[in-house]
Order: C-alpha cells, then sequence, then structure tokens
C-alpha cells in the first residue's frame, strides 16, 4: 500500500509539474510573442500535447525494441549498464530505458517547437508553416 501511494504521488506531482510549465510557457509567449493569454495557453497546451506525442511514441518504441531482445541479451545490456544482475535489475534496465527514450524525445520535440519559433518570427510566418 506505501508503494502504490507513493507511485500516486509521484503522478500527482507529475501532473502538477506539468501544470507549472504550461503556466511558464504561456507567460513567456505572451511576454516574448505579445499573445494574449488565451493563444498563449492554447499554443502551450498544444506544445505540450505534441510533446507528449513524441514521448510515448518513442517509449513505446523503445519498448519494442526491448521485447525483440533476448533475455541473455537484456540480461548483458542491463549488467553492462551497471544494474544488479538479477530479474528485478533488468527490469529497472527496461524501465530505465524507456523513460530515458521519453525525455530525449521531448527535449528533440522541444527544440523543433523552439526552432519553428525562432524562425516564424525572423521570417513572419506562421510557426505552423516554420515547423513543416
Amino acid at each position: 500500500e506505501e508503494a502504490l501511494a507513493a507511485e500516486r504521488a509521484q503522478e500527482a506531482d507529475e501532473e502538477d509539474r506539468k501544470k507549472w510549465q504550461i503556466d511558464d510557457r504561456t507567460r513567456e509567449l505572451q511576454e516574448k510573442c505579445g499573445m494574449t493569454e488565451r493563444e498563449a495557453r492554447a499554443e502551450a497546451e498544444a506544445e505540450a500535447k505534441r510533446g507528449q506525442k513524441a514521448g510515448d511514441d518513442a517509449e513505446k518504441n523503445e519498448g519494442e525494441r526491448i521485447k525483440k531482445m533476448s533475455a541473455d541479451d537484456k540480461k548483458k545490456a542491463a549488467k553492462d549498464a551497471g544494474y544488479p544482475d538479477t530479474d528485478e535489475g533488468v527490469k529497472q534496465w527496461e524501465d530505465d530505458q524507456k523513460k530515458a527514450a521519453r525525455e530525449k524525445a521531448e527535449r528533440e520535440q522541444k527544440l523543433k517547437e523552439d526552432t519553428a519559433a525562432a524562425r516564424a518570427k525572423r521570417d513572419g510566418i506562421s510557426k505552423e508553416m516554420a515547423m513543416k
């Protein structure tokens, strides 16, 4: 029960963190781009959704890649990464690999969004056009 409560608390913290990030990005868009609060919030939420989707896709792909590995390959990879040579160590390695793939994809999506926003501002076009 304690583990379940800790997991729920961690999920709640993650949701709060996401809301704060959207609020911060909304303020940033208002200041830098002169958007109204409504426009800025809509754009910040859209960016967050695109980042979430990129993370979900990357995590799924990493999970599929790991599934295709043999049990020995998984154990070897986990051991090489410094995880204990146990089933729990392999499971932790798998979870960490998926998390790392998600975080990397979300960072790359954020960079892509920022680059498109800068290009849009420089060229006087919409961000959507700049992302294409």
